[in-house]
Parts: C-alpha cells; sequence; structure tokens
C-alpha cells in the first residue's frame, strides 16, 4: 500500500500580492491622505475663526454701521478721501486713494490683525503724499494659520485734519 502524503504543518511564506500586499498598501497610503487633509481642514477652520474674531471685534469698535467693503466711504457732500485695495497677484495688493479730488498725506500703514502675525506690509516710506486716484503697493504674506482676514490701520492728513481708518482684506 502506497504512504499516504504528509500533511504539512507550517504554511507556506508565501505572499499572495494582489491579494495581501497591494491592499495593505492601498489602506496604509490612504490612511495617511486622510490625516494629512484633516489637518489642514483644522488648520483652515483655526485660521478662518481668527478672520471672523477680527470682523466681529471690528462690528464691536465701530457698531453697526462697521463697512467691511475695503473703505472708508461716509460722505457729507464734501470732497474726501476715501481707500480701496485690491489684490493684483498671489500675495501683492494695492492701496489706492479712491477720491476723484482730494489728495492725502498718509502718515502710516499698519498691520493690526487682532492674533495676527503682521503679514501686511508695505516698503513705500511715510509720509507720502496721494494725488487723487494715486495708489501704493503693500504685501501680504499669509502663512496656513494666517487669519482670513487682515486688518490694515491707515493714518492720514486730509485738508490739514488728521484722519484714520482700518480696512479689512
Amino acid at each position: 500500500m502506497p504512504s499516504p502524503t504528509p500533511i504539512p504543518t507550517e504554511f507556506s511564506a508565501v505572499t499572495d500580492l494582489w491579494g495581501d500586499a497591494i491592499p495593505a498598501w492601498l489602506g496604509a497610503i490612504g490612511s495617511i491622505a486622510a490625516a494629512v487633509v484633516a489637518a489642514i481642514a483644522i488648520i483652515l477652520s483655526i485660521r478662518n475663526r481668527g478672520g471672523l474674531r477680527t470682523l466681529t471685534q471690528a462690528a464691536g469698535d465701530r457698531g453697526a454701521a462697521a463697512d467691511f467693503g475695503g473703505s472708508d466711504s461716509s460722505n457729507d457732500g464734501a470732497a474726501r478721501v476715501s481707500w480701496v485695495a485690491w489684490q493684483e497677484q498671489r500675495a501683492r495688493y494695492r492701496l489706492r486713494n479712491d477720491s476723484r479730488v482730494a489728495t492725502a498725506e498718509l502718515l502710516s500703514f499698519e498691520d493690526v490683525t487682532p492674533d495676527g502675525d503682521g503679514a501686511a506690509s508695505t516698503a513705500v516710506s511715510m509720509p507720502l503724499t496721494l494725488q487723487p486716484m494715486g495708489s501704493i503697493p503693500f504685501t501680504i504674506e499669509k502663512s496656513l494659520v494666517s487669519p482670513a482676514v487682515t486688518a490694515i490701520a491707515l493714518d492720514w492728513i486730509e485738508n490739514g485734519e488728521r484722519k484714520s481708518t482700518t480696512i479689512y482684506i
């Protein structure tokens, strides 16, 4: 009688490439990607909360009539300086005296964002006279943890009177 085939006592260490290894690697890569996306979402949430805090504080400081459009647009019938800021490129912006007739002597440009990192700056030396529709360049170098909204305080002299405002970008 032939002898029976022996039953193996240990299993072979051969890995099934498509059944075990590839799905395991895909699972690991997916887990890492999910962790990275979650971390970015948390950072952006903190950043947006900082922007909301900036706007809430500004509304409390200026009352219910706060203007967040990037300009000081009050008008009492006289020629007044108003400020407009806009983005030209990624981190480069421009600030303009939006008046058609009033000249302003810009005394200071300061980033006053609460809990901010001083991201807004200009290389222009102050004081500087800005003619109507004249503008200056500035930058806002934000990081992932910078607040979403940047507050910039401006001081200027118009018709011999010192004035100030804060614009929100």
